[in-house]
């Protein structure tokens, strides 16, 4: 297994880098092969993702020298120690790829008790890249007062300027449109507008990561970041960060695996209802809501035109302390209630605060000093026109939400099976995260690696069914 390992100053390696010296493994140790700690989402919070790190030992007997002359200890423990790395670990088609900086470095010189190394801890690089985003406000994207822009248009412009050359952005196959109007087919178009956007107060607070997982979190969609092929190569390697459906994976052609071990569990129960809120305004009898809450075979929904300030229903209503929802049809007729945290689980859209300036309600929204607080989900920029009732409606957010859900159907199933196991490798077989296999006619998808192993050729890792 070759191991590329890069040296850099700087503080990030998508912003400020000075490539130093590398060098390149041809083998490391048996008992230096890397322990994985990658998972596809946090478990505690629905939406969220929680990058991985692995370890990865190197003998300090082995016999590699760097590009600039340097032994081991030298390339990783020389006098001077300002330096991160990063590191590239190549198994066939596979590739894992981290930062580890210099405090994640440790060296054991107990040579008499077989202990002659030093151990890397290597952080997911798609931490590296929430860094670079994290340090860029929000304010600082490009984005005019009347400007509309497509969802693959917008994301091109999200992260503009931020890249260094050395990220691809990588966009679905399958436009945004064409997948809203899988549910809609009079849907004119889909854009997130300028004038939305800029409502929302306080943006040179507010990070570009921050509205990024914002928008993934309010329309559905996951992310990766993975090693260009091939550019491990070169001083500066490439990335792509790749943006995805989880419903596309079904499309996929699941690889053919054999798997060495493999056991079934089952999660703890989950509430039936989700609930994601993309719109609120509060007076003193209720939180008036624009959202969607839903179960397996059941939706309710709001899109109301709040834009004269006394249009209210229908609405998903929040009440007694805003632990009972509750859909309020056009009539004003209860349908639906739901306690929180019995019934249904709150999704954890963040409502930001908007100002029209000019004082007057525009398109569906409603003037918030009115108010007395709400807000508007980083993914309400989007919006659809759609003719329906012999009318076109310009800003029609009913389609993004439903599209949504087809995406979070998965955390309304009361429990869910968990498969682990230890799959063989071969040199063709890429195995990584939401990565889709078959096993015996059926179809799963990799949701969590623990171990690479290459001694024994195989990765454990756990699966669920898709």
């Amino acid at each position: 297994m070759p191991v590329y390992i890069k040296k850099y100053h700087g503080s990030n390696y998508f912003s400020e880098r000075e490539y130093v010296d590398s060098i390149e493994l041809t083998h490391i140790p048996a008992d230096g092969l890397p322990i994985f700690r990658f998972e596809t989402e946090d478990p505690a919070g629905l939406g969220t993702y929680r990058a991985g790190d692995f370890d990865l030992n190197i003998s300090l007997l082995q016999k590699e020298r760097s590009t600039g002359g340097k032994d081991i200890r030298e390339f990783f423990l020389g006098e001077e120690r300002d330096y991160y790395y990063l590191v590239i670990l190549k198994t066939g088609a596979q590739s894992f790829s981290g930062i580890s900086q210099q405090s994640q470095i440790h060296a054991d010189y107990t040579y008499t008790q077989n202990r002659w190394f030093v151990k890397l801890t290597c952080k997911d690089i798609l931490i590296e890249w929430a860094k670079r985003c994290e340090a860029a406000a929000n304010s600082t994207i490009n984005f005019a007062n009347g400007e509309q822009l497509t969802f693959e248009e917008y994301m091109i412009r999200h992260f503009a300027g931020l890249t260094s050359g050395v990220v691809m952005l990588g966009l679905p196959q399958k436009s945004y449109l064409s997948r809203l109007r899988e549910l809609y087919s009079n849907i004119q178009w889909c854009y997130a507008l300028g004038d939305y956007r800029n409502f929302i107060t306080g943006q040179e607070n507010i990070s570009r990561w921050e509205t990024f997982k914002e928008l993934a979190k309010g329309l559905g969609f996951n992310f990766e970041m993975y090693l260009n092929p091939g550019s491990e190569f070169t001083n500066e390697p490439e990335f792509v960060f790749n943006i995805f459906f989880l419903s596309d994976l079904l499309d996929e052609e699941p690889l053919e695996v054999e798997t060495i071990e493999i056991s079934e569990s089952i999660t703890a129960p989950r509430l039936e209802w989700l609930f994601l809120k993309y719109r609120s305004f509060v007076f003193p009898e209720a939180e008036y809501s624009d959202g969607i809450f839903f179960n397996g075979d059941t939706i309710y929904q709001s899109d109301t035109n709040h834009g004269d300030g006394t249009t209210l229903y229908p609405t998903c209503a929040l009440t007694f302390n805003g632990k009972m929802l509750s859909y309020v049809n056009g009539n004003q007729i209860t349908e639906k209630s739901l306690m929180k945290d019995i019934d249904y689980r709150d999704f954890g859209l963040k409502l930001y605060g908007y100002d029209f300036m000019t004082g007057r309600p525009i398109g569906k929204l409603f003037p918030l000093n009115e108010a007395q607080g709400g807000g508007i989900a980083y993914s309400r920029i989007f919006n659809c026109a759609r003719v329906h009732g012999g009318n076109i409606d310009f800003y029609d957010f009913a389609p993004v939400q439903e599209t949504t859900i087809i995406n979070y159907n998965r955390f309304t199933k009361i429990s869910m099976n968990v498969f682990e196991g230890k799959i063989l490798l071969n040199a063709d077989l890429k195995l990584s995260l939401w990565k889709s296999f078959k096993i015996s006619s059926e179809t799963y998808t990799i949701i969590t690696i623990n171990e690479l192993s290459l001694s024994d050729k195989f990765i454990e890792c756990k699966f669920i069914k898709l």
